[in-house]
């Protein structure tokens, strides 16, 4: 093969193989895969600076959550502290007898101060602080007084106050220039834990307690931590400053910090917060302060900011290349398959008669041929299904309109000949024009559904045939209200279910008295017809009880499922017996309103 050979086959060749849709998809991720990976191979230190931002991000929460637990240790053990004040019984008792006027001022003191200077030996583990109790009246005891004789202090005067009934921890962390005026020494401020103190036998308040901590035991914890280019700050709740270190000369945060600290923990950049490029916070849980630790990273981020703008600009056009090549792509690819996928759509409405065109010789045109074919067989199988449900529905209920037992029939006219033969011509007569009625209505095949009137005039012409055929006669009872009498069901529903009751309920009870109750009720989503005998019943358990020769295929489960077929699952019959008490059935069908192809059970005279 020579060469302008080789060239006329290369187009029949690139159509063989590019007609996969595979291949095309190949293609088209090497092309949008390969030259951003030869872009970006330029500018990899762009990685190197993403990679530093995030270790600095990272070393600054991890730094934020190590000083916050270490805070958060410490604040523990001055609550563990605390506890054990709340806990005294010499404690409490010394405040409950100063308050019932058993305990004098002085004595009150000495007492206090001896349990306070017991409590502090026995926590001087690096833990610094200063106890004051302050009873009820304001009356101030402990070893935090300067003076040597108490005071009055009107805690309840302090805004922060009312707040100790209001938590569930019953303790506040505070800060307040007022308890400074008094307990603050060398110009320091002080930090406040204070918890209401209670007399446990009837939980009635007997004082406030008050530990006092240095501020400069809560900078000694993380001042160390805290670098040249580093800031770091407490805030308690309402954004106070509780503590703080503030090499980066901030002095105060800005509104924008203040705003994005509301949540527990993270890191951000603020906008504008001067010399501030990196925030990193945590709240202390056992005091709900805000860690805020503020970093200048400029100058560890300095050697990757020359290059930005221009990388920048050059992501901007890659994206923007990406865009419009995967749009004209997935545009080009999914066309088709919209286009199949719109007629599954008309197909699921039932619309099987219209066909797509095969636009593309790759594995979507295959798809569509195939969708094509596989829309005519359903169509087909559709037809035979309509056609073979039809004439199944057809045959069953030619089935059930034939099912009139020779056996029932031959003790009918045996009836009739004794009738006749004993005189009772009436009778006699009566027994033949119920069974004509019978004959006419059961078979024939004119109609499917017929009003539950017309049912019971069935039931009725049924029902006296046995009444004078039976050897023990039996009382009927039908209360069946006006609106469900208007309603359309199933023909030959109840006559099977009647019929059961009759031979296997009534039939077999002895010494007479057999009642058979027939009612209908209009309820919430339907009707409601209940059939009751009190015949000798059966016992659930062992299941229902065998259904007679004349009911034989037309029993209670082929009613049930003749109703599961016309009106769905969420209709149905329920039975519930009790031996020698009855049986009952109760038949939930939904109320049909509408005009129904049916003639009217006819009444005509023989």
């Amino acid at each position: 093969m020579n060469f302008r050979e080789k060239l006329r086959c290369l187009p029949r060749c690139a159509r063989y193989y590019t007609s996969s849709l595979m291949v095309q998809l190949v293609l088209v991720m090497i092309l949008l895969i390969s030259a951003p990976t030869l872009i970006f191979t330029s500018f990899y230190f762009q990685q190197q600076n993403t990679l530093t931002q995030q270790r600095l991000v990272q070393n600054a929460f991890e730094s934020s959550v190590q000083i916050a637990n270490q805070i958060n240790s410490d604040l523990k053990s001055y609550t563990s502290v605390s506890n054990l004040f709340y806990l005294d019984d010499a404690l409490n008792q010394a405040l409950l007898d100063y308050q019932e006027g058993r305990l004098t001022i002085q004595e009150g003191q000495q007492l206090i101060r001896r349990v306070s200077s017991r409590y502090n030996a026995a926590t001087s583990g690096g833990l610094g602080f200063s106890v004051l109790t302050v009873a009820e009246d304001g009356t101030t005891f402990g070893n935090a007084l300067i003076t040597k004789e108490p005071f009055v202090l009107p805690l309840m005067e302090r805004d922060w106050y009312q707040e100790l009934f209001a938590t569930q921890t019953r303790q506040l962390w505070i800060k307040d220039a007022y308890l400074d005026h008094f307990f603050s020494n060398n110009g320091y401020d002080n930090i406040y834990l204070v918890r209401k103190l209670h007399n446990r036998q009837n939980w009635t308040c007997v004082g406030t307690l008050v530990l006092i901590i240095s501020e400069l035991e809560i900078e000694r914890i993380y001042s160390s931590y805290v670098g040249k280019q580093q800031s770091l700050f407490l805030l308690d709740q309402s954004m106070g400053t509780i503590s703080s270190v503030d090499n980066l000369n901030i002095y105060a945060l800005s509104e924008e910090i203040q705003s994005r600290i509301l949540n527990y923990s993270g890191t951000f950049s603020p906008a504008d917060a001067g010399p501030v490029s990196l925030v990193s916070y945590y709240t202390i849980v056992s005091s709900q302060w805000k860690l805020v630790y503020c970093h200048n990273t400029d100058s560890a981020m300095h050697p990757f900011e020359q290059n930005r703008s221009q990388y920048l600009r050059l992501i901007t056009v890659c994206l923007i290349i990406s865009v419009l090549l995967s749009t004209l792509v997935v545009h080009h690819y999914i066309s088709p398959i919209k286009i199949l996928r719109e007629q599954m759509d008309e197909v699921q409405k039932g619309n099987l008669n219209s066909h797509l065109p095969v636009i593309a010789n790759n594995e979507i045109g295959q798809l569509t041929a195939h969708f094509n074919r596989m829309q005519d067989s359903i169509h087909l199988l559709m037809q035979r299904l309509i056609e073979e449900s039809e004439a199944k529905r057809s045959a069953e209920i030619q089935a059930l309109q034939s099912q009139i037992n020779p056996h029932f029939l031959y003790n009918t006219l045996a009836s009739v000949r004794f009738m006749i033969f004993s005189g009772e011509t009436e009778s006699a007569d009566a027994i033949v024009v119920s069974l004509i009625h019978l004959m006419k209505n059961a078979l024939s095949n004119a109609q499917l559904f017929v009003t539950i009137d017309m049912e019971l005039h069935l039931l009725d012409d049924y029902i006296r045939i046995q009444q004078y055929t039976f050897a023990h006669p039996f009382q009927v009872e039908i209360d069946v209200e006006p609106e469900v009498r208007d309603c359309y069901t199933i023909k030959l529903l109840l006559q099977p279910i009647v019929e059961n009751a009759i031979f296997h309920g009534l039939k077999p009870k002895t010494g007479g008295g057999g009642l058979l109750r027939i009612f209908g009720r209009s309820v919430k989503d339907g009707i409601e017809l209940v059939i009751q005998d009190n015949g000798v019943g059966f016992d659930a358990v062992q299941g229902i009880r065998a259904q007679s020769p004349m009911s034989h295929g037309i029993g209670l489960q082929n009613v049930i499922d003749r109703i599961h077929l016309h009106f769905g699952n969420h209709y149905g019959a329920r039975v519930s017996s009790t031996p020698g008490r009855g049986t009952e059935i109760r038949i939930h069908l939904p109320k049909l309103r509408q005009e129904e192809d049916c003639k009217p059970y006819e009444r005509f005279n023989c």
